[in-house]
């Protein structure tokens, strides 16, 4: 198993930033040809790229992420089966006190 990881963050203002993070994980076959973690044959790759948008404003912090999932096996469950790519998009609030 190897993983790597890539995180920027640049704070445009006190009250925005915006941050990217590349990540790529890789699962070699283990013992009798199966990927150890996810129960698969063969090598399993992994790459996510992820891009968010934040807000800050007193003790409300409030991001919008978009999120890119691939695989070299099909590995995402879909309406359709599992797929080798899926898209996410998430909006969340965090209160600090």
């Amino acid at each position: 198993m190897c993983s790597s990881d890539l995180y920027v963050r640049y704070q445009f203002t006190p009250k925005f930033a915006f941050a990217t993070r590349l990540e790529q994980f890789e699962d070699q076959p283990g013992v009798g040809g199966i990927s150890p973690r996810f129960g698969m044959t063969g090598y399993l790759n992994m790459k996510t790229y992820t891009f968010t948008f934040e807000y800050a404003h007193k003790s409300l912090v409030t991001r919008l992420e978009y999120r890119h999932d691939s695989a070299n096996q099909s590995v995402f469950g879909a309406a359709r089966g599992l797929v080798t790519d899926q898209d996410t998009i998430t909006l969340g609030q965090v209160y600090k006190f």
